[in-house]
């Protein structure tokens, strides 16, 4: 049996992988709209006012009818989208062909203080928050009709998911005044990809290219060992396809991705360090996100999947621990 080269085993690895580590892939014209009905929807008729509060935003009880509804208005032309765990299930490449990886940024878990999260953070404050509209989708630099950019070097060029959150509690500033208070409304960005069709754009279309490339190399690659090792690839990218396109999902390596109805633990950096569009403030692009709501980390969903996953990374469910012992009061339902 003839062995793979080092160039020819990191090609595989590419075309097994292409598309799965970049969120803005979704370009493209044509329909490859899964069968479930788009919750992706166009706010052109909603209210032409700017994104606001209605006057019981300040309030923070979220058991109260007002949590139900949306307190920020959708802005005219704007493509928005509501994530819900009861109807999206999160998936990726590597968690459908059982390849566990990190949701997790750092490469150890510590205790949250000050010190700690300066490394990362120039001025980070601990507070606690809930969704309170629908998300902003970005296409490529583009929110519906609307062109969108955080400043002039990045117009149409990244694609991401930005959600109105309400500021209900600072939980811990470290003694160092922070530029954010309570009920000031914060969009943050979050990092998935929809696999809904939205305005007749093909959303697969980063995996069709990768199929086409796989098949590309075993017409033109005469030794059987390799086209049976591309072949294995391209029978995984196809099944991957076919499930995504037969289920509801969004493709994302996080774990918590925000809906309306529970209150998460935040980590922002200094308010001057985001930008505003739109009048709307939107946090610095790196913000640390945790559900201490529940009693225990959830990864996959399922106790079995859940444990395998800690075996390998065990990062995550520590910092969640950290977090819970130090914050967990502050998020008793």
């Amino acid at each position: 049996m003839k062995k793979l080269t080092k160039t020819t085993a990191l090609i595989l690895s590419t075309l097994m992988l292409f598309g799965c580590t970049n969120n803005s892939v979704q370009s493209g014209v044509g329909d490859t709209t899964p069968p479930s009905e788009c919750s992706v929807t166009d706010s052109k008729n909603e209210s032409k006012a700017e994104s606001s509060a209605t006057e019981n935003s300040s309030e923070t009880d979220n058991s109260s009818n007002e949590r139900k509804e949306n307190l920020v208005k959708n802005i005219e032309g704007y493509q928005t989208f509501s994530y819900d765990s009861s109807v999206y299930e999160i998936t990726n490449d590597n968690k459908f062909k059982k390849r566990l990886i990190s949701p997790y940024d750092f490469e150890d878990s510590f205790e949250p203080n000050y010190t700690n999260l300066k490394r990362f953070m120039r001025a980070p404050v601990v507070v606690k928050c809930h969704v309170v509209g629908d998300s902003y989708f970005i296409l490529e630099g583009k929110c519906g009709d609307v062109e969108f950019n955080r400043d002039g070097h990045d117009k149409g060029v990244y694609t991401c998911i930005y959600t109105p959150v309400m500021i209900d509690e600072i939980i811990d500033d470290f003694g160092v005044k922070t530029d954010y208070n309570t009920g000031d409304i914060v969009y943050v960005m979050e990092d998935y990809i929809l696999t809904e069709s939205y305005n007749n754009n093909k959303p697969l279309e980063w995996l069709d290219e990768s199929i086409k490339d796989i098949e590309k190399v075993i017409e033109n690659n005469s030794d059987n060992y390799l086209a049976e090792q591309f072949g294995e690839a391209l029978e995984s990218d196809k099944k991957y396809r076919d499930y995504l396109t037969s289920h509801q999902t969004v493709i994302s390596t996080r774990t918590v991705l925000l809906e309306k109805g529970q209150s998460y633990l935040m980590i922002f950096d200094e308010k001057a360090r985001g930008f505003v569009f739109d009048n709307n403030q939107y946090a610095a692009n790196y913000t640390v996100t945790f559900d201490l709501e529940n009693d225990a980390p959830k990864v996959y969903m399922s106790e079995e999947e859940d444990a395998d996953y800690f075996n390998g990374y065990y990062r995550y469910r520590d910092q969640w621990k950290y977090l819970k012992e130090k914050y967990g009061d502050h998020f008793k339902k």
